[in-house]
């Protein structure tokens, strides 16, 4: 009973990433990428917003030109103060990613912070943090 037998060795393979699985399974499907096509768009608007279209038909009024419609000088028309209502959603939609960005720093730095304490200490403060955040 002194047989050896050859049996192939087991090796791992290469182990992959969950960031690249993720982004795998996500390039399978057609709706989420149509969705982040789309959201890339909107985010890279606002962010060259003065490259697209200057800063000062945003407040530029002219009473000329109120509530036109949409023409190829004013993609969305114009507003009851004859400004540009493109422009003016374009510089608002920077705002906002701003404000959303700020957001989540913050939500992320006091959520690491309580978290750290909550670990650090444990106990009556863990459940205390955890019962307030719940």
């Amino acid at each position: 009973m002194n047989q050896t037998t050859n049996k192939p060795a087991v090796t791992r393979g290469k182990k992959k990433s969950k960031t690249k699985e993720i982004w795998k399974r996500m390039k399978r499907n057609k709706g989420a990428m149509l969705g982040l096509v789309i959201l890339m768009i909107f985010a890279l608007a606002a962010v060259f917003a003065n490259l697209i279209t200057p800063e000062i038909r945003v407040t530029e009024q002219d009473a000329a030109i109120r509530l036109q419609g949409p023409s190829a000088e004013h993609w969305f028309g114009t507003d009851a103060y004859g400004r540009d209502t493109f422009a003016r959603v374009l510089y608002g939609s920077r705002i906002s990613l701003v404000i959303g960005f700020v957001t989540a720093a913050f939500s992320l730095l006091f959520g690491g912070v309580l978290g750290a304490v909550a670990a650090f200490y444990g106990g009556q403060i863990d459940t205390v943090i955890m019962r307030i955040m719940d």
